[in-house]
């Protein structure tokens, strides 16, 4: 089996388009109980690498290879990683990923939660085996287009989307497959994480209330007490006309 194959791509001298190939394998190798395989993996995805002229980018999914090329567990954690999905699961997933990313390209359509409600809670999303693609799926195709301080959904959907794909349940998975910036800039604003706004202490001051004080200020006091001055005003020239 040639580099290609082992990727499952045809070739291509594109280093992003081999990065996501890798990527994608990766989800179905456990460096620790196959570490052949993930040896045989690594190597197609550098040589590939190499031929399109870019420098593969370094991981530690902590395995450890000696000099004779064998791999060997570094003393982590396993990581069991699911099995590889059957060809008509692939098939389902990637028909309702389409359907994904066009609601995510429609400005109008992203922040929608019944659209992607209406993807994922399909017949075709629930099929055996879908979810679990899916689950790496979108995760990759929303992750690329994570930016600090920049979600590329909205909070309510990032939550409604974890919890139906399972993301935190997962996230070792996640980590394996993917760099963990990558994994920590869409987590991050999830409903489990320290750094979500959800969890920040403290009430948001109310409407009319001054923030860093514990007065609160009646709505419409301002307008009133403006008001009651204009008054005044026009009271006190009616009388100084008069005199």
């Amino acid at each position: 089996m040639n580099k290609w194959s082992t990727l499952g791509i045809e070739q291509t001298h594109d280093p992003e388009a081999i990065e996501a190939a890798f990527e994608h394998q990766l989800r179905f190798v456990d460096p620790d109980s196959t570490p052949e395989r993930y040896q045989t993996l690594v190597q197609a995805y550098e040589a590939a690498m190499r031929e399109a002229g870019a420098a593969p980018q370094a991981r530690d999914f902590g395995v450890d290879v000696g000099n004779d090329g064998a791999a060997s567990g570094k003393g982590v954690e396993s990581v069991q990683m699911p099995e590889p999905a059957s060809q008509e699961a692939e098939i389902q997933a990637g028909r309702v990923m389409t359907e994904l990313e066009t609601v995510f390209s429609n400005p109008g359509w992203r922040d929608d939660l019944r659209r992607w409600r209406a993807q994922l809670e399909s017949e075709r999303a629930h099929k055996p085996g879908v979810t679990e693609v899916l689950r790496f799926s979108l995760f990759d195709f929303l992750s690329r287009q994570s930016r600090p301080g920049e979600p590329p959904v909205t909070e309510e959907v990032l939550a409604y989307l974890d919890e139906r794909l399972g993301w935190h349940q997962h996230r070792a998975q996640l980590e394996q497959a993917f760099p963990q910036e990558r994994v920590r800039l869409l987590l991050s604003g999830g409903p489990h994480s320290a750094e979500s706004p959800l969890d920040m202490e403290g009430p948001f001051p109310e409407a009319g209330e001054t923030e860093g004080t514990g007065n609160p200020m009646p709505n419409g006091f301002g307008f009133a007490l403006i008001g009651w001055i204009i008054v005044m005003i026009v009271l006190t020239m009616l009388f100084s006309g008069m005199r």
